[in-house]
């Protein structure tokens, strides 16, 4: 039966800043016809985010549910069954269990568990390992779809035999077509790059994950063999990360040649100025820093994850660099990367190559508006 009105999706995350999760989903509901899709968003942390008001400017609600309060499961209740959601889609790791579960008990007919990274960052212990446990049989009682960002998000989070289950895909994080609105030279006179400096830019929020100091550790190779060098590091700031950072900027020598911004809207532009993106990550589930380098046809040095070699397998301009190698092998890669940064013909070949690739935001979004429409359902 067609449905009366629009459909109605719930997304469920921690907080609506600016990571790449939340970004790829905004890209997606501006793919979405009104008339056709509402999209609403309850935030678990309770708290506003820097996404919020983007959100409610695309049509978008905004509602703030305290998952630490003792009163979420009652109140999260009261919101699905005055909301009467045709779907949720859940965004939250493992604890999407919980959350599917209780949208079964409301008969939300679809329920989606979306795993973004391939591990949900926590260490092993007794009552971790329990409580993990207690989350993915929720999960796989209550979810509808298990959707991951990567055949390495689901090898790493789901099921050795997922590829069996019904349920359970890959849907690439799409990325819209449109580029880098500043020129590279006006991008890097804003930043005080000189225009000729070889530029290394890394991008990610300062979390372990991220692998901050390793990032400064193969720069700091590099900037012995090449002075000239400039690093950029983009990404929300953590104190205790920040200030190790500094730190070891001073003791190699590194002041002036490496730049933190902060927190930036204009990523692609600063992407699209550099000549390589370095990328040692300690776990990924399918890096939007990564895909966003390579539209702008600038070449990656990334630890070679099993998601790197994922999408290097169709995109070639990812260099896969084992995390156990020195860093002046790593500086070696970067070099290398950063003389085929510097070739417009090789950028331009790149970003032709990206724009024919899974990683589109109309690929994604046509395969999540499947999933919503329920239409797979009615055909299993």
């Amino acid at each position: 039966m067609t449905p009366i009105g629009p459909r109605k999706i719930l997304h469920v995350f921690g907080r609506m800043n600016r990571g790449g999760a939340e970004l790829r989903t905004l890209d997606v509901i501006r793919q979405l016809a009104p008339r056709h899709y509402t999209s609403h968003f309850a935030v678990l942390s309770g708290l506003p985010g820097t996404l919020d008001e983007e959100i409610r400017s695309l049509g978008g609600t905004v509602h703030y549910c305290r998952l630490k309060s003792p009163l979420f499961a009652p109140r999260f209740l009261r919101l699905l069954r005055a909301g009467r959601f045709d779907v949720v889609h859940s965004h939250v790791h493992y604890a999407s269990g919980a959350i599917a579960a209780l949208a079964a008990v409301s008969r939300v007919r679809t329920r989606v568990v979306h795993f973004r990274s391939s591990t949900d960052g926590r260490e092993d212990g007794p009552v971790r390992n329990v409580v993990r446990g207690m989350l993915r049989d929720a999960i796989d009682r209550y979810a509808t779809h298990i959707v991951g960002v990567s055949e390495a998000a689901m090898d790493g989070t789901w099921k050795a035999d997922w590829r069996a289950d019904a349920r359970s895909r890959v849907i690439y994080n799409g990325l819209p077509d449109t580029g880098p609105e500043g020129s590279p030279a006006f991008v890097r006179h804003a930043l005080g790059v000189p225009l000729d400096a070889p530029l290394v830019v890394h991008v990610g929020r300062m979390h372990e994950a991220k692998n901050h100091l390793r990032v400064v550790s193969v720069f700091a190779h590099l900037a012995r063999r090449h002075p000239e060098a400039r690093l950029v590091l983009v990404g929300r700031s953590q104190r205790r990360i920040e200030e190790t950072l500094h730190a070891h900027i001073e003791q190699w020598g590194l002041a002036g040649r490496v730049i933190l911004t902060g927190e930036r809207t204009d990523v692609a532009s600063i992407l699209a100025a550099a000549d390589a993106l370095l990328f040692p990550s300690l776990w990924e589930g399918l890096p939007g820093a990564v895909l966003e380098a390579l539209r702008a046809g600038t070449p990656v040095v990334a630890s070679a994850l099993p998601v790197m070699l994922e999408i290097g397998a169709t995109l070639p301009w990812v260099s896969a660099v084992d995390l156990r190698l020195p860093d002046d092998l790593w500086a070696d890669a970067v070099w290398s990367a950063i003389q085929r940064g510097r070739n417009p013909r090789e950028r331009a070949a790149a970003t032709v190559a990206f724009r024919d690739s899974p990683f589109g935001v109309r690929h994604a979004a046509a395969q999540l508006m499947t999933l919503w429409s329920g239409r797979d359902l009615e055909l299993a």
